[in-house]
């Protein structure tokens, strides 16, 4: 079993070496096509959830084919988002660049509280793009923190280890480790993980999938230094749910990374996502089956615009593929990053709230995103966890420790206008 940061002992199972997450995509993609019960609609965004008197009544859909849009309405009484987290909100991820928070916006504009959005992982080694030529464009490729629990260090580019100092060493809480990192770069060092002695020549065939991605860079673990740098990586906060997934708006659920169940508290722990994505993925399966039984009005039913059902006012998806989200990354990345200051959250806010109080923008959906970080790292005047202030660098005892907000309250405190767009209803 695997070591990873923050662990009092090895308790982490793999499959095929590193590739866990993976497998679980796997296997299930392969369960979802081969259930005859299951329809899968691929190339199709779901642009809007739409209720009634403050209840889910369906979802706005766009059909993306060769360029163009079409669109219509799925009427369903029960929704279900597990559309993951929101790395791609800054400059440098781990995650795939469309992933921006797409569903904590669907939520948030329908209505249901959020929590916890001030909660942002970071994780510490991710292959620096930027010591690498030009040799990955998209996501940056993660250096597992399993790495450093078999033995790989952490060292600047004098060759000097700076992680000796703090509780754990390299393996210290990820938000630790990823400060120093961050703070060396700062002062002009460039960072590598050093793995050549341990785990050495054994690399290969504990890490596979990474060795892999090194030889694309031209890099060998067990001779050459690994470039890396902190990527934003895993969201705390999300739609605020209960134990069995519901969230405060009724006939919606959410589970794995779009959910904030409370169970990573500020700072997850290394592996334990996959597990917390299963096991409440089962939890709202079993919630909906009884959900399902008592219901009436049967299966969900996709009508076409022509139905008369097509909500007025959403975002202009034939611009969202190619919105330009560069100037909201490095904004996201400067101000709402590793560390965070009163100043810079204002100077974010005051950028954001006019293109999140814009739902035509392309780019609405990730101001929103953005917005709603923004304004509740604003909010906790503390540090904790993965939320660091450089103004408030301590905990403090008093400050709540789980805090639903709703947006039409972060956009009044944000001096957007909170008006209509935000609440897509089909009337009465």
């Amino acid at each position: 079993m695997g070591l990873e940061a923050a662990h009092s002992r090895r308790r982490i199972l793999h499959a095929h070496g590193d590739s866990s997450g993976a497998e679980v995509v796997r296997a299930l993609a392969a369960a979802v096509r081969t259930a005859a019960h299951v329809t899968v609609l691929e190339g199709v965004i779901a642009r809007d959830i739409l209720t009634r008197d403050g209840v889910v009544t369906g979802v706005a859909l766009h059909d993306i084919v060769n360029g163009e849009t079409s669109h219509g309405v799925l009427a369903t009484a029960r929704v279900v988002l597990a559309t993951g987290g929101l790395g791609g909100l800054f400059a440098r991820t781990t995650n795939p660049l469309s992933s921006i928070g797409a569903g904590v916006a669907l939520a948030a504009r329908a209505g249901a509280a959020v929590a916890d959005m001030e909660f942002v992982q970071f994780h510490p080694t991710a292959l620096d793009p930027g010591q690498l030529a030009g040799r990955f464009v998209g996501p940056a490729p993660l250096v597992s923190e399993a790495v450093r629990g078999e033995g790989a260090l952490l060292v600047n580019d004098l060759g000097v280890r700076f992680m000796t100092g703090a509780p754990g060493a390299e393996l210290a809480p990820r938000d630790v480790v990823a400060r120093a990192i961050w703070r060396q770069q700062q002062a002009g060092r460039r960072v590598f993980l050093d793995a050549r002695a341990s785990p050495g020549a054994g690399f290969a065939y504990r890490f596979p999938a990474i060795t892999a991605l090194c030889a694309t860079a031209g890099l060998d673990p067990a001779r050459d230094l690994l470039p890396v740098t902190p990527a934003a990586h895993y969201h705390m906060g999300g739609v605020a749910v209960d134990l069995r997934g519901r969230a405060s708006l009724p006939g919606l659920w959410a589970c794995g990374e779009v959910a904030c169940t409370g169970l990573h508290g500020a700072n997850r722990l290394a592996s334990n996502s996959l597990v917390e994505a299963l096991v409440c993925a089962g939890f709202v399966a079993s919630d909906l089956k009884g959900t399902c039984a008592g219901a009436a009005g049967g299966s969900a039913v996709l009508r076409s615009a022509a139905a008369g059902l097509s909500p007025p006012g959403l975002a202009n998806v034939t611009g969202l593929a190619n919105a330009d989200l560069a100037p909201i990354r490095a904004l996201m990345s400067r101000c709402v990053g590793l560390e965070r200051s009163a100043d810079g959250l204002r100077q974010a806010l005051a950028r954001l709230a006019p293109l999140a109080a814009n739902p035509t923008h392309p780019a609405a959906d990730a101001a929103l995103v953005g917005l709603l970080i923004a304004h509740a790292a604003l909010a906790r005047q503390e540090s904790r966890g993965a939320h660091f202030r450089t103004d408030f660098p301590t905990p403090a005892p008093a400050a709540p420790r789980r805090a639903p907000v709703l947006l039409a309250d972060v956009l009044a405190d944000s001096a957007a206008p909170a008006a209509t767009p935000y609440v897509t209803k089909i009337a009465s």
